[in-house]
């Protein structure tokens, strides 16, 4: 019997045999208890069950929401990174569907290009019109739309120049959503500083920072493009190279200032002169060259390079004073001269080196005959280089008399070239080609060594006299840095004192820098040497040299003694220089004295000393020292 039936019997029934009387019914009542009490087990199971599935369910769908609100956060940060990093780009954004819609601009978008980011978030297609207008050249867009409609998910890049001055490059690319093309992303970015940059870059590659001329770069790939599109070679160029004569001494009179400003001016000047469709070029320094593309004839040629030389001629204005220059010019011819442009333009130079060796001042033709010269000149200056190094640069001596003896007191020494044959190269073709290769200074070098031991070796052969000799000092010597210790070097090496040695100046010399000569001369009259003046009177003569240089000697140029007795000029302008040297105490030596009415004359005049070859020629140092030990005979 169930026991809730049980208890509620014992606790409840009078009739204690109810049990033995009415077993049936009991049982009945019994299995009914016992049956709600498994249902009721069963349902409190099945709630406990699903109280613990809400439980879990519960649990999981509170982790679920955590992790969706976290991951919404997240993403909300993503997007703000992302909006943040869309606006701060630096380049313009546009997100447009397949429609021409416009989805999403960035900031910049909508700053550069508010006419097309208002179409954002509508429902509208962008007015392409409206586009073509803001464009410098619309059918660029034109020809972008073409692209696309042929190949919608091409990739795009290219660069837009804008009616405002902007310049934009765009890269383009196809958005795609499960291999679906639902629109494209357009980037812009402005390159205007950068394209003014590259420009500016390239301008200064191209061009002359001082003229704003285009420059030897500039002309070089010029003449390459036009050569190479002239294949039938039927197309003549014409180069004109231009040197500037005597722009260095504005340079060193007035300083560097100045000559930029002449360079300015002369650019001016011959800009007037030459066609529109010519281009003048400056190469650096004092060198330009006009290339002449379009047809001229030789005439026309010849007529523009004497109105270029009429109006360099033409004074500069310069800090208050007149400079004056001229220039030297050649001309070559494509494609009779040469056919690449770096032959074309050395020939050009080839033939300006011709017309400066003419007189400057003038313009000349590129010719074979030319180049066949050049050539010999650059064997001649190989030859030179290898005679300096094997001995063959000798001294011959000149004596210069004293007019009031009559004896040898000095000499001037001349290099000379004697080849190892024995063949004697003349000074007139080898000084010329020393200058221009710079090994002037190398000779002058060996000339003076050559000159103390000659010296040295006179006072072991018992001469007493002190004889002294002169040596050619160029301009270009001059400026070498280490002259004054070469020559103090070599007067210690072979105990000659500098009394002994008097160097020869020209007087062009004081045209470079006055200041800088005379600290140098000081410097080597410290040492006891001597200065003359040499050809005196065909330069750029001025007393104020021996009145403010140490000057000790002045040579009067052979060109005022030829024939000085039968011309009144010359016979007055030769015996006032020598009247005023006298004056100023300075020793007058006639040069080139070739005749005895031209040696009565100097001597009447109260000259000091003479040479030339009516005296002596100039000979090697034997024949010289026998002269010596002759005049010391008793």
């Amino acid at each position: 019997m169930h026991e809730l039936l049980l208890l509620q019997l014992q606790q409840y029934a009078r009739n204690t045999n109810l049990l033995a009387q009415q077993p049936t019914f009991l049982k009945a009542i019994s299995d009914t208890y016992e049956g709600l009490e498994a249902d009721r087990l069963e349902l409190y199971s099945s709630l406990t069950l699903t109280k613990t599935e809400l439980n879990d369910r519960a649990k999981l769908l509170h982790t679920q929401l955590q992790t969706l609100t976290e991951t919404q956060d997240q993403l909300q940060k993503s997007l703000t990174a992302l909006n943040a990093t869309f606006d701060a780009t630096g380049e313009i954004i546009l997100s447009l569907d397949n429609f021409g819609r416009l989805i999403k601009s960035n900031k910049m978008g909508k700053e550069l290009l508010p006419d097309i980011a208002k179409y954002e978030g509508k429902n509208q297609t962008i007015s392409w019109q409206n586009v073509h207008k803001m464009l410098l050249n619309p059918w660029q867009l034109s020809e972008i739309i073409e692209s696309l409609q042929n190949e919608p998910s091409i990739r795009l890049t290219g660069t837009l120049h804008f009616t405002n001055g902007r310049i934009f490059e765009y890269h383009s690319l196809p958005q795609l959503q499960n291999n679906q093309l639902i629109g494209r992303v357009w980037c812009l970015r402005d390159v205007t500083e950068e394209k003014k940059i590259e420009e500016l870059i390239h301008h200064q590659a191209y061009h002359d920072a001082l003229t704003g001329l285009p420059n030897r770069n500039f002309l070089l790939e010029r003449i390459d493009s036009i050569i190479k599109e002239n294949v039938d070679k039927d197309k003549k160029l014409a180069i004109i190279f231009i040197d500037l004569d005597n722009f260095k001494k504005v340079n060193d009179t007035d300083g560097h200032e100045a000559g930029d400003e002449l360079l300015r001016i002369a650019t001016k000047r011959m800009r007037n002169c030459v066609r529109e469709s010519d281009i003048l070029a400056r190469l650096g320094g004092d060198e330009f060259l006009i290339l002449i593309e379009s047809a001229i004839s030789q005439s026309g040629l010849t007529r523009m390079c004497a109105n270029i030389l009429e109006s360099l001629t033409r004074p500069f204005l310069l800090n208050n004073h007149n400079h004056f220059i001229s220039c030297s010019m050649g001309i070559s011819i494509y494609p009779r001269d040469d056919s690449v442009p770096d032959g074309l333009i050395g020939k050009a130079d080839m033939a300006m080196y011709r017309a400066k060796k003419l007189g400057k001042n003038n313009f000349q033709f590129y010719s074979e005959e030319l180049e066949r010269l050049a050539l010999q000149q650059l064997e001649l200056e190989d030859k030179l280089r290898t005679a300096i190094n094997t001995d063959e640069i000798r001294i011959h001596l000149q004596p210069e008399i004293n007019l009031s003896t009559g004896k040898i007191v000095a000499a001037e020494a001349l290099a000379r070239w004697v080849q190892l044959d024995g063949t004697i190269v003349p000074p007139s073709q080898f000084i010329a080609v020393a200058e221009q290769a710079n090994l002037i200074s190398e000779i002058g070098r060996l000339v003076f060594d050559k000159v103390c031991r000659e010296i040295a070796d006179w006072k072991r052969n018992g001469i007493n006299d002190k004889i002294t000799v002169a040596i050619n000092l160029s301009a270009r010597e001059f400026k070498d840095t280490e002259l004054v210790n070469n020559i103090k070097r070599k007067l210690l090496e072979y105990k000659v004192d500098g009394e002994r040695i008097i160097l020869e100046i020209t007087e062009s010399l004081f045209m470079e820098d006055k200041d800088s000569v005379l600290h140098i001369m000081n410097q080597l009259r410290d040492l006891g040497i001597r200065f003359a003046i040499d050809d005196f009177g065909t330069g750029y003569s001025s007393f104020s040299y021996l009145q403010d240089l140490p000057i000790n000697y002045l040579k009067i140029d052979r060109s005022f003694l030829i024939g000085v007795t039968q011309n009144k000029k010359k016979y007055a302008i030769a015996r006032s220089i020598i009247d005023i040297c006298n004056h100023l105490d300075l020793h007058v030596i006639a040069e080139g004295i070739e005749d005895q009415e031209t040696l009565d004359f100097i001597v009447k005049n109260q000259c000091t000393m003479a040479q030339g070859f009516f005296m002596h020629y100039p000979m090697p140092t034997e024949d010289f020292l026998s002269l010596l030990l002759k005049q010391t005979e008793p």
